[in-house]
């Protein structure tokens, strides 16, 4: 009898050991937006391209109770043409009050074409904090895409036009009752801040969360290479050297179109300058145009910079 007590003390003593010797659980991924369960129908285009989010949906969680990453989101749609649209996420920090909205990053621009009702699933990889929201960049045109469940009352929804720019802060005025975008996310926890998701991105959790260094220690400081002219489109590209991996957006404005690229790490990549409207008519008229490039850069784990740059485009007439 004492032998046996002894035995099953032991196998406690291991199986309490055991326990304690586990890593802790990292929590559980949460979903922010819509649950996707209305239908649609109602267009998800703006008068041009646009950011548009919900401000108030009740009974769905619209801003993340964790801070963590953002490893996939669902937009639900339908067309009745076949004409392709493109979409992003953009992960959005309202302030406490709510009257403003900090743009902080944005997924790949994802491109829909497919006519029948359907859920479209995209990964990707943003890090987010409790108290952010998702906002959605629609493309122009849009008007045969519905992606937006009828109006209701208690529902908000705020948009910008055009799309509001990683490190942006604009005014937030919500208008109610709104219909309800038919878009979602996923959040993972990250325990160990390597900005992977712990239950589908991370091969493996080491460590503990560390304190995230300054944001003065990612640097965002970047400079342009010469203009390379197309004097037959009379276009340009721009080269931009960064010093590490993130974001590159040429913002959108009268006079020039909006791009954005990604840079996989350190070293020089280009974006488009294209001219619009009275600019592209200007220089097809006279075969000179001047134009600022808005270039913004949103380094991975760091604060976005944005630099202006004054071009001279040339065409031949």
């Amino acid at each position: 009898m004492r032998r046996a007590c002894l035995m099953l003390c032991l196998m406690l003593g291991v199986a309490i050991g055991a326990i304690a010797a586990s890593p802790p659980a990292s929590g559980a991924a949460v979903r922010i937006g819509s649950d996707l369960a209305p239908d649609p129908v109602d267009s998800i285009a703006c008068t041009n391209a646009c950011t548009k989010t919900n401000t108030a949906n009740p009974g769905e969680q619209i801003t993340s109770p964790i801070g963590g990453v953002v490893v996939r989101w669902r937009l639900r749609g339908s067309a009745g043409l076949a004409q392709p649209v493109d979409f992003r996420l953009r992960v959005l920090r309202p302030n406490a009050s709510g009257t403003t909205h900090t743009a902080i990053s944005s997924s790949a621009i994802r491109t829909v074409s497919q006519t029948s009702l359907a859920t479209h699933v995209f990964p990707t990889r943003q890090v987010i904090a409790a108290g952010d929201a998702i906002g959605l960049d629609v493309g122009s045109p849009a008007n045969n895409f519905l992606a937006q469940a009828a109006a209701q009352a208690g529902v908000a929804m705020a948009l910008w036009m055009p799309p509001i720019g990683n490190g942006e802060a604009l005014p937030t005025d919500p208008f109610e009752p709104a219909d309800e975008i038919l878009v979602n996310a996923d959040v993972e926890p990250d325990a160990d801040c390597d900005g992977f998701g712990d239950e589908t991105q991370d091969a493996a959790i080491s460590g503990g969360c560390l304190p995230s260094p300054p944001s003065e220690a990612i640097s965002n400081e970047f400079e342009f290479g010469k203009p390379k002219k197309n004097r037959r489109k009379g276009t340009a590209k721009l080269p931009v050297d960064v010093p590490g991996a993130g974001e590159v957006e040429l913002a959108r404005t009268k006079k020039v179109k909006g791009a954005s690229t990604r840079a996989e790490a350190a070293g020089p990549v280009t974006i488009a300058v294209k001219p619009k409207g009275r600019t592209r008519r200007k220089l097809d008229e006279t075969g000179r145009a001047k134009v600022k490039a808005e270039v913004t850069f949103a380094p991975d784990g760091g604060e976005p910079n944005t630099v202006a740059k004054r071009i001279g485009l040339r065409k031949r007439v």
